[in-house]
């Protein structure tokens, strides 16, 4: 075991730990960008407006 007091990981560990971070990065951002454009985004039809208002708790449908 190697992850002591300073965390003294083998060299040869770091590209998997670098991969991991890049990966967990990379969704954290798509995550992100996704939740954005699904806030910004018009419904299409009246069920999703039904089911965005469900999810958001809004329950009236303002027309204007």
């Amino acid at each position: 075991m190697y992850l002591e007091y300073r965390f003294n990981v083998p060299a040869s560990t770091l590209p998997s730990v670098v991969a991991v971070v890049a990966v967990v990065a990379v969704v954290a951002v798509v995550a992100v960008e996704f939740a954005v454009w699904f806030a910004e985004s018009p419904p299409a039809h009246p069920e999703a407006i039904s089911a965005r208002a469900a999810m958001t708790g809004r329950n009236r449908l303002i027309i204007g």
